[in-house]
């Protein structure tokens, strides 16, 4: 099932890639609300603004389209608005209501995105060579599967028959709607799966009902049978052909199993499931095939054949099902991961984690004089302890000039360190800049530093009539270097909150969530 985003993205016509939009999606702890939303739209160069409006005056109303709302309690994206018609999109269908039931159920926000030339996915050239690459990559493993069929046939006189090529295809078509059942069951989202399941209008193939029933034993589950079923016989078709007539046997005896399975989602669960119904026809039409082709003619369907072929599909489905398994404890983890992302992003709980670190800055005479942003704003106090010539402090810098780009509110302080005593004049000529230039020219002059400006060393100065040896920059200087003395930090780069060291769980893209 696409993303909201992903939806969102696709409407607006913002170049961008599956792949990429997953890991965006997943990776915001917020992605649940509106706020969340319009951060990730923030990412791919999208202003968003979200408005509320009262529908206590629907005469007045205008929905703008295309827009992000919530009906029903889902995400949708509104694709367009007419007269008296809502066309909206929840997942790869879209549909239409009346302007009037949109109203009913509607909560009232709407979350525009603005994009313009430059909206485009953060590294939307890699991603996309990537995505495509891996499209190429499965193209590729199809082709030669026909290949291999082909050569195998070749070999194989039944298979150069029409019935015998018809009864592979069918078999193949049925281990890829086991697949999308498997993925269905383990709620991974599939364009092809919601389609197939959108051609009955009263299917529900994650139905509880169907889900509960699907289990054998508590050891398998029926998607899982299906997979290791057409599996097999897929093998046998192409590679071991003396198990054919055994596969013929067992596989009509397999429609016993359709009886039941018509029966208990028309009583019991009192809905379909398409896929399931896809399955059950392509056995029936195995069995079919199998018997205009004359297989249960050709004797020996009661040989010692029929426990080998038994064993093979056990086998196929008992690894199905450990595959399965372990698909489902990856799922497992990332869900675990994600709402421990959302739960340690609260601003209540990144507070006392924060709290709970030992206090290292507790002198305020002597703290950095080197401010940036907005200095009397009042919010939190962080502190970035750096190195002129640190690599990583190259990299944080650049995160938090896109932290201040994005709260103009919001202060850093910078205290610098160094390598060695001949290293230490660039501190010097930084502190003098921050003292002659202000603070806005010297931090534009510390993101050239650190973007490749460190290769000229002392002559990145030159032209800029900066005093070194003023006695405000040595005092500064000196205040620096014992603060690093008393607070016991040599490691760069660092960040402070408020005094405290910020908590290995987070990262200075943690930042956002602070307020």
């Amino acid at each position: 099932m696409q993303s909201i985003l992903n939806l969102y993205l696709s409407c607006l016509n913002v170049p961008h890639t599956r792949r990429g939009c997953r890991a965006v999606y997943e990776s915001n702890p917020y992605k649940n609300t509106m706020y969340g939303l319009a951060e990730m739209l923030r990412e791919y160069g999208i202003p968003a603004e979200a408005e509320k409006y009262d529908l206590k005056n629907p005469e007045i109303v205008r929905v703008p389209a295309p827009c992000v709302a919530i009906i029903d309690n889902k995400f949708a994206v509104i694709r367009s608005v007419a007269a008296d018609t809502v066309t909206y999109q929840t997942d790869s269908k879209v549909r239409e209501m009346t302007y009037g039931d949109f109203l009913k159920q509607w909560d009232g926000v709407a979350l525009k995105g603005t994009p313009d030339a430059a909206s485009r996915e953060p590294d939307y050239l890699t991603n996309h060579s990537q995505e495509l690459a891996s499209r190429v990559k499965g193209l590729l493993f199809a082709v030669a599967l026909v290949v291999l069929a082909l050569a195998v046939g070749i070999s194989n006189t039944y298979l150069m028959t029409w019935w015998g090529l018809a009864v592979l295809a069918v078999n193949i078509a049925g281990l890829y709607v086991g697949y999308l059942l498997v993925l269905k069951q383990l709620h991974i989202g599939n364009t092809m799966a919601e389609r197939l399941c959108g051609l009955i209008k009263e299917s529900r193939c994650d139905s509880p009902k169907l889900t509960e029933a699907s289990h054998i034993l508590g050891m398998v589950t029926l998607s899982e049978v299906g997979v290791g079923f057409f599996f097999v016989n897929t093998i046998i078709l192409l590679f071991v052909t003396d198990l054919l007539p055994a596969m013929a046997l067992l596989s009509a005896v397999g429609l016993l199993f359709s009886f039941w399975s018509i029966w208990y989602q028309k009583t019991k669960a009192k809905t379909w499931c398409t896929l399931c119904l896809i399955i059950l026809s392509l056995m029936w039409a195995q069995v079919i095939l199998l018997l205009i082709g004359g297989v249960y003619g050709m004797g020996n369907l009661w040989s010692m054949r029929l426990i080998t072929t038994g064993a093979f599909y056990g086998a196929a489905i008992i690894a199905v099902s450990y595959i399965d398994s372990f698909a489902r404890k990856l799922l497992d983890y990332r869900d675990a991961a994600n709402a421990y992302a959302e739960m340690k992003a609260i601003p209540e709980v990144m507070h006392l984690m924060i709290r709970r670190q030992p206090e290292i800055d507790k002198d305020k005479d002597l703290q950095s004089s080197m401010v940036f942003g907005n200095a009397h704003s009042g919010k939190t106090n962080i502190t970035v302890f750096a190195n002129p010539y640190c690599i990583p402090c190259a990299e944080m810098h650049k995160h938090m000039a896109l932290f201040l780009a994005a709260h103009p509110d919001a202060s850093v302080r910078y205290t610098m360190t160094y390598f060695s005593d001949a290293k230490s004049v660039i501190n010097r000529y930084f502190i003098a800049a921050y003292q002659t230039l202000g603070a806005s020219r010297t931090w534009q002059l510390l993101t050239e530093w650190y973007a490749g400006g460190k290769l000229k060393n002392e002559e990145f100065f030159n032209g800029l009539n900066l005093d070194i040896t003023a006695d405000s920059v040595t005092a500064e200087f000196e205040k620096q270097q014992k603060w690093r003395e008393e607070t016991g930090l040599t490691a760069t780069p660092v960040i402070l909150i408020n005094g405290h060291k910020l908590p290995a769980e987070y990262s200075v893209d943690d930042l956002e969530y602070l307020s």
